[in-house]
């Protein structure tokens, strides 16, 4: 997981994994977490108001919010709503130090997607993009609010694909900005692969050198490896696993 940081004018490429030193400021739960002693911090959580960016980020607060640390999801009310409908795993209604602010945001028009586009790009989302840059003072109002409750710092924590948003909060004394990669890597590899013109193109051996899955040992070999992935895909989000150990090491960084 990276996180891009902004505190004034500063900036810093984190991975948490390796630039996050351990603190101690906190103390530990009775199921072996770590937990804030008070809530110093808060964390303001600004996703793009997309399904697949509102849930991953909202699945970020849980976590956050399990430290003891408050979390305010903003958005607008159509957006916060489908992220509190769709998501799975926990009741986002009864979560503990979870808090949602609707922002207002005027009316625009949606033209429909165009499945023959000779481009793929969703230009159909733009005009909802273009609309959430009204968000960009009720984030630094809130921001000011926070800090003005006592709170002795205000972690925000954004989208990738929002910075116009909060740009304006590295700006603000004790207010901290991290940028949260919602993106996969191969699809910024692709993206970058693309904007770079094509610079190399797979060849066709390359395709038929991809082993098949079919009953073969080969094939074999690969659902093997594929079932060890799930293994460890599954233990590292366990207490003492390397996301727990990462998630641990953020906090103790935001909290120090």
């Amino acid at each position: 997981m990276v996180l891009h940081s902004q505190a004034g004018n500063s900036d810093l490429n984190c991975q948490i994994s390796k630039h996050f030193p351990m603190a101690e400021n906190y103390t530990t739960k009775s199921n072996g977490q770590m937990s804030v002693q008070d809530a110093q911090v808060v964390v303001v959580m600004v996703p793009l108001p997309a399904q697949g960016h509102l849930n991953q980020l909202l699945h970020l607060s849980r976590l956050i919010t399990s430290y003891n640390i408050p979390v305010h999801y903003v958005g607008a009310t159509t957006h916060i709503r489908q992220a509190k409908f769709r998501v799975h795993g926990f009741d986002p209604l009864t979560a503990k130090n979870l808090h949602f602010h609707e922002f207002p945001t005027p009316p625009f028009e949606n033209a429909p997607p165009n499945p023959n586009a000779s481009h793929k790009f969703p230009n159909h989302f733009m005009p909802l993009l273009y609309a959430t840059i009204h968000h960009r003072e009720p984030v630094c109002s809130l921001v000011r609010q926070l800090l003005g409750a006592n709170h002795r710092r205000v972690i925000v924590i954004y989208d990738s694909l929002m910075t116009w948003v909060v740009q304006d909060v590295p700006t603000i004394p004790n207010a901290e900005c991290y940028r949260f990669n919602s993106i996969s890597a191969f699809y910024m590899h692709s993206s970058n692969w693309e904007a770079r013109g094509k610079p190399f193109e797979a060849e066709t051996e390359i395709f038929e050198d991809i082993p098949s899955i079919e009953d073969s040992p080969e094939g074999d070999e690969m659902r093997k490896r594929a079932a060890e992935l799930s293994i460890a895909v599954k233990q590292s989000v366990l207490d003492g696993g390397g996301n727990s150990v990462e998630m641990d090491s953020f906090i103790a960084h935001i909290t120090r």
